[in-house]
């Protein structure tokens, strides 16, 4: 076990990177309305490629049907049903004014009244707030409004969103207090103005705890567009957390607007490769993948999976897995997972008296995010080989699983790769790692495997940055 040791930086740095399951998550375009097996479809889609959460379309007026107290639960219970059937945390996306306090006047002629800002905020954002308690124990994390500073998504100008995300948050914060505020994904136009006009209006850095926006285009220009924002929002003043809520590369040639990226479908495949680990890589705590096919221009094909799978949702939707859905698959599980504070194996032999197995690594120390490749011998062929990932110091621990068990060859071999997780301490700059790997036996395991087999290897984790020993 390695001491623990003091980093010049005084802390986490803002950019830290997440590196584990949750960094992954599903831009699935799920509306209320879709037909129930389209639905279904798309989280069962959303939790094939890897992902952790999903975003979920919820229109306030799909809800809050009339203003004489009409409302509909039926199809968000329906949501709630699917997370849990599919193990998917739902990030919820609320937008669009009812007709009944939508505030039109000086808008474009092509808008729609669910584009509007509302009339009486204090209304608007106490039926978010009615929403979110609903939805108390099944949704706490919610995004309010999509692209505010794009005027073809959100009429208002900046003061505008300013009041609604001030008050829903407010509203969604008394009725829940566990729960999360995203601010309104930032793309379109005005990308590097709006947010210092929107932290300017008194009361709003306080009013999100994670901030977003959306990444397209090349991947040079993408990556660096994240130490941009993180330098940007540090300067007016917002430290926390920044996701990517709509993040994706276009599978038709037209459209692929990197040189290196394009060949068609194995063009997007390997842009996804490399950018999903250099934007985790560079701060983006999460990354949300576009899913399915819609729309048209580049959005028809930026999707991971294709087929009936665009608007209008269909009830029996042809669904087309792309090379990229296996792309993104592999790269979630290098991911480890985490679990919740305990032991690290269940109940597991001590090695000196399980059978002899060993594991080994290819390098004794790791930055977060670097590829560990692990290879093991001495465990129960054929059978599944469970890996726990425990990171410790003196004053913290956390505990991290490998998603899916690794399979002993004939041989009793095994071999897997995973992305090394970030520090547990705050302060630490190195830390101790310990992998176990264990399979138990069954009544056909032949000889010499009469038991479970366990290994056990540690290796060091070291923050990239400069250290001194405190």
């Amino acid at each position: 076990m390695l001491a623990a040791a003091g980093c010049l930086a005084g802390g986490a740095p803002a950019g830290a990177a997440t590196w584990d399951a949750s960094a992954l998550a599903s831009h699935a375009m799920v509306y209320l309305d879709s037909p129930p097996p389209f639905k279904e479809a798309m989280f069962r889609e959303a939790a094939a490629s890897g992902a952790t959460s999903i975003r979920v379309d919820i229109p306030v007026p799909a809800v809050v049907t009339g203003p004489s107290g009409e409302r509909s639960w039926e199809q968000l219970d329906d949501v709630a049903r699917l997370a849990r059937l599919y193990r998917l945390e739902v990030v919820g996306l609320l937008y669009g004014t009812p007709w009944w306090l939508a505030d039109c006047a000086g808008a474009q002629e092509d808008v729609e009244f669910y584009e509007c800002p509302p009339s009486d905020v204090k209304a608007f954002a106490r039926l978010a707030g009615e929403i979110a308690r609903r939805m108390r124990g099944e949704i706490r994390i919610w995004q309010v409004l999509n692209e505010p500073n794009n005027r073809f998504v959100f009429s208002g100008d900046v003061h505008a969103y300013a009041r609604v995300l001030i008050a829903v948050s407010a509203s969604i914060r008394r009725a829940v207090p566990a729960a999360r505020i995203v601010l309104g994904g930032l793309g379109g136009p005005q990308m590097q103005s709006w947010p210092a006009q929107l932290l300017a209006i008194p009361g709003t850095r306080r009013a999100f705890d994670i901030a977003s926006v959306h990444l397209r285009g090349r991947l040079r220009v993408v990556v660096s567009a994240v130490g941009f924002w993180r330098r940007r929002l540090g300067q007016l003043g917002f430290h926390g957390p920044i996701w990517a809520t709509e993040h994706g590369y276009p599978a038709e040639r037209l459209y692929q607007w990197d040189g290196a990226f394009k060949d068609g479908e194995a063009g997007q495949a390997r842009y996804l490769t490399r950018s999903l680990p250099a934007l985790i890589g560079a701060g983006v705590d999460r990354v949300f993948v576009t899913l399915r096919d819609n729309r048209g221009g580049p959005w028809a094909s930026e999707g991971l999976i294709g087929g009936t799978v665009g608007d209008p949702p269909s009830w029996d939707p042809v669904i087309r897995r792309k090379p990229a859905a296996a792309a993104v698959r592999r790269f979630a599980l290098t991911l480890l997972a985490r679990t919740p504070p305990g032991p690290s194996v269940a109940a597991p032999p001590r090695l000196a008296q399980a059978p002899a197995a060993s594991l080994r690594s290819d390098r004794r120390s790791y930055a977060p995010g670097r590829v560990m490749t692990l290879a093991g011998t001495g465990f129960v062929p054929g059978q599944p080989v469970r890996l726990t990932f425990r990171v410790s110091t003196r004053r913290a621990t956390r505990t991290l699983r490998a998603q899916e068990p690794a399979t002993a060859g004939s041989d009793g071999t095994i071999t897997a790769r995973y992305r090394a997780p970030w520090l547990a301490a705050r302060r630490s700059c190195q830390e101790a790692l310990t992998v176990d790997a264990v399979t138990a036996a069954g009544d056909a395991a032949p000889a010499p495997f009469g038991a479970a087999s366990l290994a056990r290897l540690v290796v060091d984790l070291r923050r990239p940055a400069r250290c001194h020993r405190g």
